[in-house]
């Protein structure tokens, strides 16, 4: 849900003449249309949570580090080493996307806008698989 409220913006930005047509429309607010795009977010997320655990417990996945934390249990060895990794990682590869990223002026439509290296790669990428 972090995700949706965070996206939010950008989301304002790119869809504004749908959001604005959408709003004549319905002759609902914009705060009331983020309001349900994100309860719509939040029940299709509780959907997919719910059968994701359902599932899990069908055919043997198990979540060892919550369960642990959840029955007031100890971590398992090893638990504080891959944790550290992972966050690591997850900060070496956003502060890597944002490099490539620092470069962009303007958003699409207006004549300053300048691609990002990694909207640049990605095209580049996208190219050479077809």
């Amino acid at each position: 849900m972090f995700g949706v409220l965070c996206v939010l913006p950008y989301v304002v930005r790119l869809q504004r003449d749908t959001l604005q047509a959408a709003i004549e429309q319905t002759g609902l607010s914009l705060p009331m249309l983020l309001a349900l795009s994100v309860a719509q977010a939040a029940v299709v997320l509780a959907i997919a949570v719910a059968i994701g655990a359902w599932a899990s417990r069908r055919v043997g996945l198990g979540a060892p580090l919550l369960d642990a934390l959840l029955q007031g249990g100890t971590l398992p060895p090893g638990t504080k080493r891959v944790l550290a990794q992972a966050v690591g990682l997850g900060v070496a590869c956003a502060g890597g996307i944002i490099a490539l990223g620092s470069d962009s002026v303007g958003q699409n439509g207006n004549p300053g806008y300048k691609e990002s290296r990694l909207t640049t790669i990605m095209i580049h990428a996208s190219i050479e698989l077809d």
